[in-house]
């Protein structure tokens, strides 16, 4: 094809400013990808802060408590789920701040009592399992005395104000952080009225508390405020009748004294009247501070609509209501003793059934479900505004995105496992972590930098050409950086890297001959990075090449045109997969001279332009559908229709493939042929070759 016809057989820019609009706010491109108005103010969050009790406590009690009187959440089977160790958190695995920090693309946060080392930068958090909002010594004049810590709602507050100089340094620096961070207000006092309830006071007793609890909140944030803080996450009671605890101690046999689902109407009008009387006091707050958002989270009906239906989110229907996973129903006394938790107890064998982690807090299925009625409603009030948001944010925090292999979603930008998986399960390896963000991870036999979005070049180069697009300035120059940063505490290869450098810029319109100026600039960028790595010790490299970007389902409704002579015969834009091919061409002749400067290091070239174009060009062969190139779910994921069977598409979301594409052009790396020159595993035993275990001891 001639320049002038290339330039004829594509637009110059996208038709539908409208369509334009959506696809942009969609697009992310990762391969190794391991949150009185009638809306809130969108937000882009930089960090969190953290109050509250045990639904909300990351580790803080471990680390505040006698290590020869450790509370349970320190042992197992606490942890199992996800970190699959203990680590503080009351349930099997993750809590909703935990959910909510994914959704914010934020590191979990770490406790701030008893870290070492930690980083605060994105999030602090002072909750407390067992904490109250009054202060302990008000609840024991009243003859509540079985409270498990002291550390109240206005500790944790003083313990921050405490803080602040060692967190963020000057006070306009301190101001900046709270002003730019969701801060999260519990759950708290729902211990203001679990331990008189445990202990028996009469209800009257308990109600009186109701208001000094509520109070207590509304001063913490009016504080706050003043501090600077202009978002607020404020939850409500979780329903207490229908609490397995409550449900053995208030036993009865009346009857009347429960509902259609099994709980106890009067504890559960308790807990909605205290949750009604903190509303009404968030909407005074609200008016009296119209530039700051307070938002409610109604923890009340989310938590009830899994225990009024609980087979419609996937929880077990039978008994009714359900029994904890762990332990047996009892009182709290029986079940809790002096380590807050069940230690030791026999567990069921599948936690995302149940509802009830033991007998007192929720497991992480339930959570997560808790965090996403929030975070996507309808149980905020009033709802988030995430207009503002990365669409990496909006859709990979959930399903569909994992609901294949992890049956979760995980980062991933797949419905299951990617490439860079695939390569470790052949080699024998665990799946490689992420760096950023990782609490607690085990980088001994691998480590990914790669982030979602990423560029080769620096965003300044691109912002100087008129690209202003990125989603994340995490270059591979600063993914290179924060390796060579780690190393004191880690102690190669770079992933498919520069297609968001085209990327962006062809969503912005620019012309193509603009863009191919971009390609000499992320060669010499690659190159320079892996030159550098092998000045560290890198031996062996893996350097994949472009996709066909003339499939993408994407491009081809981006770059639709009625030009029949623009599409070849399997439907892909030719234009582009000609740059594409210009890209790869040029890059295979760097790392030709890089071999010929480093002989003894093994530089391997990932084909994925003819991985990817076989399945595009055969798709029955490989056991996919014979449609002309469609995408398993629509544009965005989150939310989104998506295909019953994923295994059947090339395409996952419009941009990112399938696990099932991936797996294959996996295979074809490893096994051939397109790996340039091929890989040589004469080395490894024969069971090695088939499931996995070879003398590599790392990826990066």
């Amino acid at each position: 094809m001639t320049a002038s016809n290339l330039q004829d057989s594509r637009m110059a820019s996208p038709d539908s400013p409208h369509l334009t609009k959506k696809l942009l706010s969609f697009f992310l491109s990762t391969l190794f990808l391991t949150i009185v108005n009638s809306e809130a103010h969108c937000r882009n969050f930089k960090s969190i802060i953290s109050f509250g009790d045990s639904t909300a406590d990351t580790g803080n009690l471990i680390g505040l408590s006698d290590p020869d009187d450790l509370p349970a959440a320190a042992f197992p089977p606490y942890g199992e789920t996800f970190f699959h160790h203990p680590t503080g958190r009351f349930s099997n695995g993750r809590l909703i701040i935990d959910f909510i920090a994914e959704f914010l693309g934020l590191p979990f946060v770490p406790p701030f009592y008893g870290s070492q080392n930690a980083n605060f930068e994105k999030g602090v958090n002072f909750a407390v399992g067992g904490a109250t909002a009054l202060e302990h010594s008000f609840l024991v004049e009243r003859g509540i005395d079985l409270a498990f810590t002291n550390v109240s709602l206005g500790i944790q507050l003083q313990s921050f104000k405490d803080a602040m100089p060692s967190l963020c340094g000057s006070p306009s620096d301190c101001r900046n952080m709270i002003e730019n961070a969701l801060i999260l207000m519990g759950e708290i006092g729902g211990n203001d009225y679990n331990y008189p309830l445990f202990l028996g006071k009469p209800t009257e007793e308990i109600r009186e508390l109701v208001p000094l609890v509520v109070s207590t909140i509304s001063s913490a944030i009016t504080e706050l405020i003043s501090m600077g803080g202009k978002t607020f996450l404020v939850p409500g009671q979780f329903p207490l009748g229908c609490s397995t605890t409550y449900l053995q101690s208030y036993n009865t046999s009346n009857a009347e004294e429960y509902d259609s689902t099994g709980c106890l109407k009067w504890l559960n009008e308790f807990g909605k009247n205290q949750g009604d009387q903190l509303l009404v006091e968030l909407k005074k707050l609200q008016k009296l501070y119209p530039h700051v958002n307070i938002i409610y989270a109604d923890y009340y009906n989310i938590l009830l609509r899994f225990i009024q239906e609980p087979a419609k989110y996937g929880f077990l229907s039978k008994p009714s209501p359900l029994p904890p996973c762990c332990g047996t129903r009892g009182s709290y006394s029986s079940l809790f003793g002096k380590t807050f938790g069940l230690k030791g107890l026999k567990c069921c064998n599948d936690p995302s059934k149940y509802v009830d982690w033991d007998s007192a807090h929720m497991t992480e299925a339930a959570y997560r479900l808790m965090a996403e009625g929030v975070l996507k409603g309808p149980y905020a009030i009033p709802p988030f505004d995430w207009s503002c948001l990365n669409p990496e944010i909006k859709n990979i925090a959930f399903p569909p995105y994992g609901e294949t292999f992890f049956h979760h979603p995980t980062g991933r930008f797949s419905n299951g496992r990617l490439i860079i998986d695939f390569i470790a399960e052949f080699l024998g390896f665990p799946l490689v972590p992420p760096f950023y963000g990782s609490q607690n991870a085990n980088f001994e036999q691998g480590v990914n930098f790669a982030v979602g979005g990423a560029t080769a070049l620096e965003p300044s180069i691109l912002q100087e050409r008129g690209i202003n697009f990125a989603y994340t300035n995490v270059s591979l120059g600063v993914q290179l950086k924060s390796f060579k940063d780690s190393f004191p505490n880690l102690c190669g290869s770079p992933t498919e890297i520069g297609g968001n450098d085209y990327n962006y810029p062809l969503f912005l319109g620019k012309p193509i001959e603009e863009i191919r100026e971009l390609v000499p600039l992320v060669i010499t960028t690659i190159s320079s990075a892996i030159t550098e790595l092998i000045g560290m010790g890198g031996r062996t490299f893996l350097v994949p090449g472009e996709f066909p970007l003339g499939c993408s389902v994407i491009y081809l409704t981006l770059y639709k045109t009625s030009n029949k002579e623009a599409y070849d015969s399997s439907g892909c834009l030719k234009w582009l997969n000609e740059f594409a091919v210009y890209h790869d061409d040029q890059l295979q002749a760097e790392l030709n001279k890089l071999r010929k400067l480093y002989p003894h290091v093994n530089i391997i070239y990932a084909d994925y332009y003819n991985a990817l174009l076989r399945l595009s060009q055969e798709p029955t062969k490989f056991g996919f559908i014979d449609k002309r190139l469609p995408a398993c779910c629509g544009f965005g994921g989150q939310g989104m229709e998506c295909c019953s069977d994923p295994s059947k598409y090339v395409s996952w979301d419009s941009v990112h493939m399938t696990e099932a594409a991936y797996r294959c052009m996996a295979e074809g790396v490893l096994k051939g042929p397109y790996a340039i020159p091929p890989f040589e595993w004469s080395c490894l035993n024969p069971e090695t070759k088939n499931s996995g275990s070879s003398d590599t001891k790392r990826i990066i």
